[in-house]
């Protein structure tokens, strides 16, 4: 909390917020002067400093394989993440399938056997979004804040999760607040809750850590090709400033 902004303006004004009033799932470029999550009259996009949570581009490409949220593009289990199409891609090409799933859709995607990356679509609120890849995708997202010209944080999803309490003290403190009398405290458990959120696949502190704690997984699902268009494509401004390794050598020859 920010006692000061507390004092001036009441307790219930904690001076922080769940997420940022255009969403957080919605690209600043295109919502930030928009009010897509609260009401206040007085609200003014330079009044919010976002925090934004950033990951590694293989493990978060591996998560959009297990929930893809407004993502669309043709993928299956036996290739996913998919940036170069392979035999399974072009063997399946003409089926109507989205997000893997058999299935008529208003939202499938057909693919061109010829092509030679998999395309994304990203769903909005108003408006879609189209991507060469995966890696496209990753590109686009986190640079609208990387390279923003407003003031915001970008803290790495790692470092939260082995760091967790070093990292939100020190955020807090920079930003003027008090951690609560009660002190940090872990939450073990997945922080989705409800049934329509991550169904059955949740990732609680644990999972996490032991998920993310060494590359054994981490390029699960990839093909060389794969590897080599991601170690092409990902932006390296990004991948050098939060020091994300590159795959080892081994998987790119």
């Amino acid at each position: 909390h920010m006692p000061e902004r507390m004092k001036k303006y009441g307790n219930r004004q904690r001076g922080i917020r769940w997420q940022v009033p255009w969403g957080k799932h919605n690209p600043p470029s295109e919502y930030r002067g928009a009010r897509q999550t609260y009401k206040e009259e007085d609200y003014l996009p330079e009044n919010v400093m976002p925090a934004v949570t950033i990951k590694d581009p293989y493990a978060w490409m591996g998560s959009m394989c297990r929930h893809t949220y407004g993502g669309h593009w043709r993928h299956f289990p036996e290739h996913c993440p998919n940036l170069i199409p392979n035999q399974v891609d072009i063997d399946n090409a003409n089926s109507i399938v989205i997000n893997g799933v058999e299935g008529v859709d208003h939202k499938t995607l057909r693919f061109d056997p010829n092509a030679k990356t998999v395309p994304m679509r990203i769903d909005y609120k108003s408006t879609s979004v189209h991507h060469d890849s995966m890696a496209h995708f990753w590109n686009g997202w986190y640079s609208e804040y990387f390279d923003a010209d407003f003031p915001r944080l970008i803290v790495r999803f790692e470092d939260l999760v082995f760091h967790g309490k070093e990292v939100t003290e020190t955020v807090c403190k920079c930003a003027g607040g008090e951690v609560n009398s009660g002190g940090f405290k872990y939450i073990t458990e997945s922080a989705k809750r409800g049934p329509g959120q991550h169904g059955a696949e949740r990732t609680g502190l644990l999972s996490a850590i032991l998920k993310y704690g060494n590359d054994k997984d981490r390029y699960n699902g990839f093909t060389k090709d794969d590897l080599q268009f991601a170690h092409k494509t990902l932006d390296r401004k990004m991948i050098e400033f939060f020091k994300y390794n590159d795959p080892p050598s081994a998987l790119l020859e």
